[in-house]
């Protein structure tokens, strides 16, 4: 079936137009009334992506000459089966992230959804596409691309789930100080992290507020990452300790994407860490640690067992009231 399949490129203002017709049905007959996992679609959600505005952003990214949109028909013998639109950063880390992936109803459950994929893959790898990765947002389409080897990978910035067919090599992965030009890449790491810990996402005040924190060193973030893409994070927010009166530190945010996960990503953060506090004269880090995450933290050098640590937190009431 490979062979018969065609990836044709949308070029023409006829064929952009028919291809946003498609796009919109395609979003009110099969992504709208199916959206069952992750961060719930708003009405606000709905209208954003059926909207001029978000057509107008996305055609600014096919217009454009680095890393553009690609929108394409696939086609058997002249008859479109179906379309796709997706980003491939060749100026970042080769990610090849699919933005809409559409078999018409007619040619469903026939197998030409695996097809069109592997044209797809064969398509972009041998421009230099290194792995690919995509939302998923019902069981249905979460088990279509599980069976092409796609792994839950976290979340978006939007709580939306992510999957990803990741790299055939992991590569060289650098540890370092975490850099505010990628802060947009750090609200996706603190999405996962906080789905992963079962708390609310950020809001976009909070957002705001953690860059701020870290512009005003704060707080500190450190990141592993592989080529231009963060893949864990942890941060240290600097305190005086009189355990040895001496400067300290509270550990937290710990995060490593799933599929990277297992391979000593943790260790090694972790040791970046606690280079940079010899560094910087902090003698003592402290975490709060789930009974469960214990033995990690120990392994990870987290050896000093200070029983229980307890937070006051301003979102409680007290119970009292004191005159000021």
């Amino acid at each position: 079936m490979n062979e018969l399949i065609t990836i044709r490129e949308v070029e023409s203002n006829e064929e952009i137009a028919e291809f946003w017709r498609e796009r919109d049905e395609y979003m009110i007959r099969d992504v709208f009334p199916n959206d069952t996992l992750g961060e719930p679609l708003t009405q606000n959600d709905l209208d954003w992506f059926l909207s001029k505005e978000y057509k107008d952003h996305m055609m600014e990214i096919f217009y454009r000459d680095e890393d553009k949109a690609h929108f394409v028909f696939f086609e058997e013998n002249g008859e479109r089966i179906g379309f796709c639109s997706y980003v491939t950063y060749f100026s970042e880390d080769n990610k090849c992230f699919i933005i809409d992936y559409c078999i018409r109803p007619e040619f469903r459950r026939q197998g030409y959804g695996k097809a069109c994929f592997r044209g797809l893959k064969e398509r972009e790898t041998k421009k230099g596409a290194d792995y690919f990765e995509l939302n998923i947002s019902n069981e249905g389409n979460r088990s279509f691309w599980a069976s092409l080897g796609f792994e839950h990978n976290g979340f978006d910035e939007y709580g939306s789930i992510l999957y990803q067919l990741k790299p055939a090599q992991c590569g060289e992965i650098t540890y370092e100080v975490f850099q505010i030009k990628d802060f947009d890449q750090l609200k996706q790491l603190m999405a996962g992290y906080k789905k992963a810990i079962g708390e609310e996402l950020l809001t976009n005040t909070q957002k705001a507020s953690l860059k701020n924190a870290i512009e005003n060193h704060e707080i500190f973030f450190f990141v592993a990452k592989r080529k231009t893409r963060l893949i864990g994070m942890c941060s240290v927010s600097l305190t005086f300790s009189t355990y040895q009166c001496k400067k300290s530190g509270v550990f937290e945010d710990f995060y490593i994407l799933p599929v990277y996960q297992n391979r000593g990503i943790a260790t090694s953060l972790t040791e970046c860490v606690f280079y940079w506090c010899d560094k910087h004269d902090i003698t003592s880090l402290w975490v709060g640690s789930s009974k469960g995450d214990i033995d990690m933290y120990q392994h990870l050098g987290f050896g000093v067992q200070l029983e229980s640590l307890l937070a006051w937190s301003s979102d409680k009431k007290s119970r009292h009231t004191y005159k000021t």
